[in-house]
């Protein structure tokens, strides 16, 4: 036997958050599993695609991204990853696409500045990052296309998150690592709060590249910046880990989502925030709930008050509310009806107390427990409790939100359980209207709606035009 078969090899380490083509790799080594290369090499010939382990082995250290979309929807369909690889690799081949086009966009930007147009604009190795002045005139401040590019400053330099002295601030940090100071902190945490306002308003998935490259750019700050920087630094780090965790949980990807959660513990306790600790812990729960596993939410949800720091109401009350679904999945009801009250008391402290520093937990209101008493109602075959409050229900669901398309789906799924099966096509007709919008578990939902939940109506009209138009919809997803 060769020596180098006699003793196994070590796994690379991979750094998804190094660039595009670094986290279309780590994907294909998450979703390839246990399988080794030889054998993913063999899937794909039997496809028809032809490669070997060698060039796999470079595609997944990020070294080589394929210049063939083939591969990504070859990877895809033998590995079960319901396209999410292809579209890490999209997004991938866009980045190194736009990276050819610098000459093009370096003409443009002349056309561009000279016309005043308030959007960011390249110009050779640097990028003019518009702004207003306070006169309300247009003025334009040079950074450099690494800076701009790795901060994230595309998400809101037209919005004007940062203002000029700023982004020179974030920029000398980015440059020096060790000049970065807790202000630099603040500014990442304003470029996230941009980010998660897109919620709802963007895919999961257009979004994905963009937090992960931001987590290695927080990673190599915090590293190298002083006290008490690099805590801060780390913090939100640990902040924007999380919010990958839940992009990746929107395109239904459960093992990278719970993956990105356990980082974010990691490096929120190295920082000492111990909120972020506690709900990355609740994200975990739900995480679990969501893709059918209520046994394993209930028992990390039921540790979340016995941590040894206190949990502010806010936080306790969607530990609760997150509880009470994944009893009433169980068909626990006498426990989740007691977590959904728990949920509702402890609600009604949270503004009072003003403990609460997490950005979903601040924002959640009284329609939050309304969509979790409906969908534990549903779940434990409640109907008659559904319809006492299906109005109240249709209160929180029908204002021009930006996740009203998941509102929308929810509303249809329960006018369906309590027998109203033309309310509940109006409503998921409204909700297709917005298909691209919907997440991974907001387009299962409505598939079980035309699959399930409306097939004791299947002849009538409204339910068959409504089957065809998301089988429609369904079909442009996986073509």
């Amino acid at each position: 036997m060769r020596e180098d078969h006699a003793v196994a090899q070590k796994p690379r380490t991979l750094t998804p958050y190094a660039s595009p083509a670094h986290l279309f790799g780590a994907e294909l080594r998450l979703r390839r599993g246990e399988r080794s290369l030889d054998a993913l090499a063999g899937l794909l010939r039997g496809e028809g695609y032809a490669t070997d382990r060698g060039y796999l082995s470079l595609v997944e250290a990020g070294a080589r991204l394929p210049t063939d979309r083939r591969l990504a929807e070859f990877c895809d369909r033998v590995l079960g990853a319901e396209d999410a690889l292809l579209r890490l690799w999209e997004f991938a081949d866009a980045n190194r696409m736009a990276a050819r086009q610098v000459s093009r966009e370096t003409r443009q930007a002349v056309v561009d500045l000279a016309t005043n147009a308030i959007s960011p604009v390249l110009a050779g190795d640097m990028v003019l990052v518009p702004y207003l002045t306070p006169a309300g005139t247009v003025e334009y401040m040079k950074l450099s296309r690494r800076a701009f590019l790795n901060s994230g400053m595309a998400v809101v330099a037209a919005a004007g998150a940062l203002a000029p002295d700023e982004v020179d601030r974030l920029t000398r940090a980015l440059d020096e690592p060790r000049r970065a100071d807790e202000e630099v902190a603040g500014y990442f945490r304003r470029l996230l709060a941009e980010h998660k306002a897109k919620d709802f308003l963007v895919h999961p998935g257009d979004r994905l590249g963009v937090v992960v490259t931001q987590v290695g750019v927080l990673d190599r700050l915090s590293r190298q910046a002083r006290r008490p920087a690099a805590s801060s630094l780390r913090g939100v780090q640990a902040e924007y880990a999380e919010y990958a965790g839940w992009l990746h949980q929107g395109v239904g990807n459960p093992r990278t989502a719970r993956y990105w959660t356990d980082q974010a513990s990691a490096w929120a306790q190295e920082a000492g925030d111990w909120q972020l600790v506690t709900f990355t812990s609740i994200r975990r729960g739900n995480i679990a709930c969501l893709f059918d596993q209520p046994r394993e939410a209930i028992n990390i949800l039921a540790a979340v008050p016995e941590v040894p720091w206190q949990v502010p109401p806010g936080l306790g009350s969607l530990a609760a509310e997150y509880r009470a679904t994944a009893h009433s999945a169980a068909g626990e009801e006498l426990y989740c009806l007691a977590q959904l009250e728990e949920a509702e008391r402890l609600l009604t402290v949270r503004d009072q107390s003003g403990a609460d520093t997490i950005y979903w937990v601040q924002r959640r209101g009284p329609e939050s427990l309304t969509f979790a008493r409906a969908e534990s109602y549903r779940n434990l075959g409640r109907p008659d409790l559904l319809q006492n409050s299906i109005r109240w229900y249709e209160d929180c669901c029908l204002p021009a939100t930006p996740d009203k398309a998941r509102r929308l789906v929810s509303l249809a799924v329960t006018y369906a359980v309590i027998g109203e099966p033309t309310m509940a096509c109006e409503r998921a007709q409204a909700a297709v209207d917005h298909f691209d919008l919907l997440s991974y578990n907001g387009r299962r939902r409505l598939y079980q709606l035309t699959d399930e939940l409306l097939e004791p109506w299947a002849t009538e009209r409204p339910v068959a035009e409504l089957r065809e138009r998301v089988n429609a919809a369904r079909r442009s997803v996986t073509s």
